[in-house]
């Protein structure tokens, strides 16, 4: 027998004696009522050390590449801080790998995803939290930034006997090692879903992760250090022996050992840190109140102890996040989908509110307050009191599951990138997760900005299958980081980013070994006993405890109180015979032996899927129905259930909660269906009745889906609609779609069942508008319609018939895809409101209604409108309507006029959110006839109006991207219109217009061409970003044309052998897009080529595309798209003109010429280098080259710049002015290195020799000595005059002197 405790004394007595006697701890009278209950090893997990070896292994990798990354980050940045300006300056412009290639990180190295798969029962919960405590354990696991130089971390991946090893010689060591002082633990989350998915919130298990970080990271306001202990300190004799129970526990006390009370007990005694003159806590509540305080001070130690990441570093990058800084839309999204965020967020605003009120209300910076607790921003249509216009009208303010996943992702990605070590992120269960949290884990999964974690995916195997959502998740996972990622160990061996690990039944040896630890009896003595009980559970581990469970309970296994040890006396048989054959059916005999008190209690909780706290509890328990006269007693239940393995206890949240999920099932299975019903009724009205607030919604989740799955007749159907409807408010906040309209379905239907359906008349209406508004959103056009017709059957005024109309017409087009069907049923629905418009208006339609729109302008301009008073006028957005059916459908007349009469309206009432839209879609059909200045006056008028409905972002965003994508940019710069176009890509995303924002995105990228902005890895970043918001959403056109740009740009940046042939491994595309019949690709294609080929001067690819884009109209709704085009045709058409002698080319370059003649005469800075660029290659003459290259530098568009120059060097040359045509040839290198065109640079040096080794400083030194500049001027540092802004604002500063000879226009040019 191992000796444990020496005691003075004899069994049996506490008196002193002489002689030193052994105390035996079989004997232990302390335990006497527990001798009969079998006692599991807690601290010890069977048989999956290969698992958990290779769980660190891939955590310890991770932790290395971090480190690694940190460090190198260091050194470049200690580098770059010691280069001195000088050698900025003689920067040779050398085509290096940094800078001919992508310098951004393509691949997942600093994130890693573990899917973990298994039976239930399995022990994938055990494994990774076991996982998750080791790792925290080991100390000497430095912060990423003080991460030593360390191989022995490759050790973990090669099984459990060389972790072992590892950790044995000290590579690796736990908690007894010596901690380094830049220490600091590491994070780990977790969150676990339910089988009940529709009765918790959506995100469940996510929003539980989050909820344990925000209490990990986020210091409290008051912490302090001070411990309160509950030791028995000062107690009396009286009150020691009423705390003690057995012989032993006063034998501990005899020697000293200090004596903890049962906070549960009845008769618990808690005594409070204070000497002799303590005060004695006699109350159980008094007991639970400062028990409670010692644990919140232990919390806040161990937070203080863990330093996981500086606050105040997190709370500093928030602030200053453009997508989720206080005020912004993502922040409030954040506070939407995420309440467990709400005091992490406040803790963020909290600096800025405090500076305001100093300053007397006024911001201390640019940003709006949020106020505290307020949630989401409007949600998807608007306030959750009143279902009016804006709430059901069309996702007015609304946010879309894409945004929510990037505001998410934003979040993350700045804790996770200032946690000093990896996090650990585990998910557990996920073959119940609901739709948006599978979305949202796929785009974190597959997402490269997500880095400093490890994420851990378990799942049941055999509820998984290939039709299964997660399946999805995981295949996509798999096959986007296997084919980017690219990480090595120090054996240059692949480490894979994303993991399977498949957890199978315990062998028969090892379940053994756990039945011989929990009956403390050596392996073979248990033989005969673990062959039944494996026999009967395979080897599943939870089955395997509760097998044993029943055995005691039946006493075939049971403790022998004379010899001290368990023993069973029946044979394999009856032993077989003793257990149940299904997991489920042992913990059903299990509740049959409980008291009854503690099996309603473990029953009402399986119903309840979240953990809840004692007092919610104890208000579902108080009655005689449960037995339960005084709430005390749940109390004291709660302890013994837990004690019984049946429920767990979490101390950070206070909470408890079903132990496991097959006992959830067995508690639900136990109770009878009659019963059933009158306890989910119980539960639903306590529930329904909770103080609803962001911590406690799943209260109204769980007590509608109570209620719903109980028989009509047992419930009021009309108040239970109305519940519904209540909690699909709650969904729509957290911008779960789906869940909002199953949940106003079920309204509906209860709605219909009750005594109150068109009775209650403004809430049925409500309901049922709502429902419309949601059906259509999602696409379920056939089931809106039904509820359309029952709202116009029984709305009492065309008002009230409102939103049925609107969302008919839109149905109805929608299900055809025909716009001539829309403008008629638009037209009609206007007319009952009485607006009359003619669908085929004539001539002299038209000009009737432009005399009665200049009588009431009274020659005012239309910038007028911009001041007028704004109104909501819902008849507007069927006018909206109409006119975008009028312009899809190629009605340009019947548009003119419902804009002019629009305008009148407006004039008369005021101006309504939906008259911006309208003025673009009129100035879009003026661009298109030609009537530019008109059509300019009328975009800026209506991107200055959209201002004024910034809060109606669909609207907003809408009107400003057609602005500047259609019209605006005809005159204005293409600098101008970058920003809007991406600010409007970013709002279209968050009210779920896809379609529209990658539009927007497209024309962002367009337009960023055309302004000639740098190709650098941050275009390419946002490329990326926009690809994968493509495949998201489904939009396989925009993805291609994504990449077709990416690809493109890749040839600009990098050398190749054959740059004008667009393809690349990383991307799916291939030249085989050029035979496609979509003619829009085929013209994308071509144009991207023509570029290409221009530039790289390949002159049958040349003659190729325009061959091929000479079909194609002089026309585009996009502009930028369309100056790309025309501008590389004109160009290349007069060259290959001159070159084959091509009438056809000389035409087709006459075409182009004209166009941007025509804008040249507006005026436009975007025509006037082009127009006088292609006069140059038609007309190749010295004053022509040198009108092109003075318009070029004064509109500083770079890669126009390097064209012109490029060429006027050439032309030079075969002039034979070598010197002066060298000196443009260098003038046009600088412009393409500082585009970022290195491809092109490095031909340029293959073909002209004289420019291998030139620096920008040498080559200014030259020009110096040419034009004689004064050796003062010429000392000073040379200003990159030739480099492009990186930024998107358009502005950089112009040098260059309009002067008339153009050596002295090169002398400025060198010397700026």
């Amino acid at each position: 027998m191992e000796e444990i405790y020496h005691v003075p004394g004899e069994h049996g007595t506490i008196a002193e004696v002489i002689d030193q006697t052994l105390y035996d701890d079989r004997s232990d009278a302390s335990d006497d009522l527990e001798k009969g209950r079998i006692k599991f090893p807690e601290s010890k997990l069977y048989g999956r050390g290969k698992e958990l070896a290779k769980l660190e292994g891939i955590y310890y990798e991770l932790a290395r590449a971090c480190r690694d990354r940190a460090e190198a980050a260091a050194d470049v940045a200690a580098k770059s801080n010691s280069k001195c300006l000088e050698d900025l300056n003689d920067d040779d412009g050398g085509d290096s790998e940094s800078e001919g290639t992508s310098t951004l990180a393509a691949s997942f190295d600093f994130s890693r995803v573990v899917f973990l798969s298994g039976y239930s029962g399995i022990g994938k919960s055990a494994l990774v939290n076991e996982f998750m405590r080791r790792v925290r354990a080991n100390t000497t696991i430095m912060d990423v930034a003080h991460y030593p130089k360390s191989s022995g971390v490759t050790t973990f991946l090669h099984g459990e006997e060389k972790f072992d090893k590892a950790y044995s010689i000290g590579i690796v060591r736990g908690s007894t090692g010596k901690s380094s002082k830049h220490s600091s633990s590491v994070l780990c989350i977790s969150g676990k879903y339910n089988e009940q998915s529709s009765a918790v919130a959506p995100f469940s298990a996510i929003s539980q992760a989050l909820e344990k970080m925000v209490f990990e990271i986020v210091p409290r306001e008051n912490e302090s250090s001070k411990e309160n202990t509950t030791t028995c300190v000062g107690l009396t004799d009286e009150q020691k022996s009423k705390a003690t129970k057995g012989l032993a526990s006063k034998v501990m006390q005899k020697v000293g050992f200090p004596f903890i009370a049962d906070p549960y007990s009845a008769d618990a005694v808690t005594n409070v840190e204070g000497g002799e003159n303590s005060e004695i806590i006699n109350t159980k509540e008094e007991s639970e109140h400062h028990l409670q305080q010692s644990r919140n001070t232990a919390c806040d130690e161990s937070r203080r102890q863990n330093n996981y990441v500086c606050w105040e570093s997190v709370r500093h990058e928030i602030r200053n996040s453009p997508i989720i800084q206080p005020g912004s839309d993502g922040n409030k999204i954040l506070r939407g989908a995420f309440p467990v965020l709400i005091p992490l967020l406040e803790r963020c605003e909290l600096s800025e509110t405090k500076s305001i009120l100093k300053n007397g209300g006024r911001k201390s910076r640019a940003g709006s307050i949020v106020r505290r607790g307020s949630g989401s921003s409007a949600g998807r249509r608007g306030s959750t009191g009143n279902v009016g216009r804006e709430e059901v009208s069309g996702n007015v303010g609304g946010t879309s599951d894409y945004a929510i996943k990037e505001s998410t992702l934003e979040f993350l990605s700045i804790v996770f990138r200032l946690l000093k070590k990896p996090l650990i992120l585990s998910l557990d269960d996920l073959q119940w997760a609901d739709r948006l949290s599978l979305e949202m884990l796929q785009f974190l999964l597959c997402d490269r900005e997500l880095e400093n974690v490890m994420v851990v995916c378990s799942f049941r195997s055999n509820e998984v299958d290939e039709d299964h959502p997660f399946f999805k998740v995981m295949v996509d996972a798999e096959n986007v980081r296997d084919r980017i990622h690219s990480t090595k160990d120090e054996g240059n061996r692949d480490i894979a980013s994303v993991q399977r690990i498949d957890l199978y039944n315990l062998s028969p040896a090892i379940i053994g070994n756990f039945i011989s630890d929990c009956i403390r009896k050596e392996p073979d003595e248990v033989a005969t006993l673990t062959e039944v009980v494996y026999q009967k559970t395979m080897g599943n581990i939870f089955f395997v405890k509760h097998a044993i469970e029943e055995l005691v309970r039946k006493n075939a296994l049971y403790y022998d109180m004379m010899s001290f040890e368990w023993q069973w006396s029946v044979d394999k048989v009856q032993l077989s015979n003793f257990m149940s054959d299904d997991v489920v059916e042992t913990i059903k005999s299990k509740l049959q032996e409980l008291p009854l008190p503690m099996q309603k209690m473990v029953i009402a909780m399986s119903y309840i899927p979240n953990a809840l706290d004692a007092s919610i509890l104890k208000k579902i328990m108080h009655g005689e129905e449960f037995c339960m006269e005084e709430e005390g007693e749940v109390t004291t239940l709660l302890q013994e259930a837990s004690n019984e393995g049946m429920i767990i206890y979490s101390v950070e949240n206070q909470t408890y909660n079903i132990a496991h999920d097959r006992i959830r099932q067995a508690s639900r299975e136990f109770m009878a269906i009659e019963e059933r019903d009158d306890l989910l009724i119980r539960i639903s009205q306590v529930l329904s009745t909770v103080r609803q607030t962001s911590q406690s919604e799943w209260c109204l989740y769980v007590a509608v889906d109570n209620l719903n799955s109980i028989p009509p007749e047992k419930t009021d159907q009309g108040d239970l609609a109305k519940l519904n409807f209540q909690a699909s408010k709650l969904a729509q906040k957290r911008g779960a779609a789906t869940r909002e309209n199953e949940l106003l379905r079920r309204g509906q239907k209860c709605l219909e069942r009750s005594e109150i359906h068109w009775k209650e008349y403004e809430f049925t209406l409500h309901i049922y508008n709502a429902a419309i508004v949601s059906e259509y959103s999602l696409g379920h056009l056939t089931d809106a319609m039904p509820l359309i017709e029952a709202v116009l059957e029984n709305a009492r005024s065309l008002d009230d018939k409102f939103i049925a109309h609107l969302n008919k017409v839109l149905c109805q087009c929608e299900a055809t895809r025909d716009y001539d069907i829309g403008t008629e049923e638009c037209a009609k629905v206007l007319k009952m409101y009485g607006y009359d418009f003619p669908l085929s208006p004539t001539k002299a339609d038209i000009m009737k209604e432009e005399v009665l729109l200049n009588i009431v302008l009274r020659n005012r301009p239309y910038s007028y409108l911009v001041n007028l008073p704004v109104k909501d006028i819902p008849v507007f957005e069927l006018i909206n309507h109409l006119s975008r059916f009028s312009l899809l459908s190629g009605k340009t007349r019947l548009l003119t006029l419902i804009a002019m009469k629009a305008i009148r309206i407006s004039l008369d009432k005021g101006i309504d959110r939906n008259l911006p839209g309208i003025l673009v879609s009129l100035g879009a059909v003026y661009n298109k006839k030609g009537k530019i200045k008109k059509a300019y006056a009328l975009g800026n008028v209506a991107a200055l109006m959209a201002d004024r409905f910034r809060q109606h972002k669909d609207d907003y965003a809408y009107a400003k991207f057609v602005a500047y994508s259609a019209i605006i940019c005809q005159l204005e710069s293409f600098q101008s219109s970058c920003d809007c176009l991406i600010k409007c890509m970013n709002d279209l995303k968050l009210v779920g217009k896809y379609e529209l924002a990658l539009g927007a995105g497209l024309n962002y990228f367009y337009a960023y061409f055309a302004a000639g902005y740098p190709l650098n890895s941050l275009l390419e970043s946002k490329m990326i970003a926009a690809e994968n918001f493509a495949k998201a959403a489904g939009k396989c056109t925009f993805v291609k044309t994504f990449q077709l740009q990416r690809a493109t740009t890749l040839n600009l940046r990098k050398s190749s052998d054959n740059p004008t042939e667009i393809k690349s491994e990383s991307l799916e595309i291939s030249g085989a897009i050029c035979a496609a019949a979509d003619s829009q690709a085929l013209r994308d294609f071509s144009s991207c080529r023509l570029m290409l080929a221009f530039i790289f001067w390949h002159e049958d690819c040349m003659a190729s595309m325009l061959e091929t884009l000479s079909s194609y109209p002089l026309s585009d709704v996009s502009i930028s798209r369309l100056h790309n085009r025309l501008t590389f045709v004109g160009l290349a058409a007069f060259a290959m003109a001159r070159a084959k002698s091509s009438e056809v080319f000389m035409e087709l370059g006459e075409t182009c010429l004209a166009y941007f003649k025509k804008l040249a005469k507006l005026y436009s800075v975007n025509a006037v280098p082009i127009y006088a660029l292609m006069k140059a290659m038609k007309h190749r003459t010295r004053q022509s080259f040198e009108k092109a290259v003075k318009a070029c530098m004064e509109t500083n568009v770079t890669h126009i710049q390097a064209i012109a120059t490029e060429h006027f060097g050439e032309f030079l040359i075969d002039e034979n002015d070598r010197e002066l045509g060298e000196e443009y040839l260098t003038m046009a290198y600088w412009f393409y290195y500082d585009w970022g065109a290195h491809g092109k640079t490095v031909s340029m040096k293959n073909r002209h020799r004289f420019l291998l080794g030139i620096s920008r400083r040498a080559s200014f030194l030259k020009r110096a000595r040419s034009f004689s500049i004064s050796d003062s001027e010429a000392s000073k540092p040379m200003k990159n005059t030739f480099s492009s802004v990186a930024n998107f604002n358009g502005k950089r500063t112009n040098n260059i002197r309009r002067t008339s000879t153009p050596q002295i226009r090169l002398e400025r040019v060198w010397h700026a």
